[in-house]
């Protein structure tokens, strides 16, 4: 093998290794992005959980309240 052989061979796997690294940046964002909207989605659903939680605290509590109202009518 020549020396000018051997180094276009070397040039094709460095372009190869480089083109290799850039896609492998490209999904790691994309993959990155897609945790944050995820994450962003879940925090969500925390803040609505906890909305109805409550509602459903004050939901029983009127609920035994009235109860007790009518157990002791």
């Amino acid at each position: 093998m020549t020396t000018k052989s051997e180094i276009q061979q070397l040039v094709q796997c460095l372009k190869q290794w480089s083109l290799e690294y850039h896609n492998a940046g490209l999904s790691a964002t994309a993959k990155l992005s897609k945790a944050s909207e995820v994450m962003n989605d879940l925090e969500a659903n925390v803040k609505e959980f906890k909305v109805l939680d409550n509602k459903e605290n004050r939901l029983c509590s009127q609920w035994f309240a009235c109860r007790k109202v009518k157990e002791n009518m």
